[in-house]
Parts: structure tokens; sequence; C-alpha cells
């Protein structure tokens, strides 16, 4: 399941920057100054906005978790079932935008 590297490879983070009404998902750690990923907006306080940019924020972490975990315990590909191996090559999928 090699695949070239689509996206801006991490970390990313959480900016203690908010925006007008946002937080900024920023690459790089705290420390450094970094270019902005994206923008989380608030809709008035309904999302949960701090909760939506850390999820954000840990999705190239958990793209790679996924796909050792799925290289790790390879198994038949059976795209109706709702088994945790399943859900992860379909997250893989959805992530990088191929097919499986």
């Amino acid at each position: 399941m090699a695949t070239e590297i689509k996206h801006t490879p991490g970390p990313w983070t959480v900016s203690g920057c908010r925006s007008d009404e946002g937080l900024l998902i920023e690459h790089g750690d705290a420390e450094t100054f970094s270019p902005i990923i994206a923008e989380v907006k608030s809709d008035g306080a309904r999302l949960p906005l701090t909760a939506n940019a850390r999820l954000i924020a840990a999705a190239p972490e958990l793209l790679e978790a996924a796909k050792k975990t799925v290289a790790a315990f390879p198994s038949n590909k059976h795209p109706k079932c709702n088994c945790g191996h399943c859900m992860l090559r379909r997250a893989i999928t959805k992530a990088e935008g191929t097919e499986s």
C-alpha cells in the first residue's frame, strides 16, 4: 500500500492564534512559524471548534497509523463489511483519493 504522499506531511498543529472566527491549523510545531494548512471556522458555538481543529491536525498521524495497521494485518477486501480493518481501508482511500 505504498503510495507517494500527496498532502503536506505532518506535524500539523492547532495554533494558539485565532483567525476572525476560528482556529488555524499550521504545518510544523508550535515553536516555529508555519504555513497555514486550514482554518476551522466557528458557527456560533454549535459545533465543537477546538475538538474539530484537533481532529484535523491529527490527520497526518492518523493516516500513517491506519496505513501501518492495514499493512501489518492484511486481509481479504470486502468493502461492504464494517469491521475495523475495512473501515481503515475505506478511510485511507478517502484520505488519498484513490480506489482500492
